[in-house]
């Protein structure tokens, strides 16, 4: 489930996505064990982000993303 907040959109009760403007997508860590933590999480799913600060992580998409690897982003999100 996808809440919008003031902020942005909440997946999960620990992520806000920023709105999105361009293929950057930045989200902010709301709680849990920080950015380090969620990008080590991806990785070990075969998705890229890079901890920007000590609450947010950059993922950045591009045109040859399928729907099939948006969907595992997803997914992935999800699961946390």
């Amino acid at each position: 489930r996808i809440d919008r907040t003031r902020d942005g959109y909440r997946i999960t009760g620990n992520l806000v996505v920023h709105p999105v403007e361009t293929n950057i997508v930045i989200f902010e860590v709301k709680n849990g064990e920080g950015p380090a933590a969620f990008c080590q999480y991806m990785k070990d799913r075969n998705i890229l982000c890079l901890p920007i600060s000590a609450t947010q992580v950059r993922m950045v998409t591009h045109l040859d993303i399928s729907n099939d690897m948006a969907a595992h982003v997803i997914k992935s999100i999800k699961e946390i």
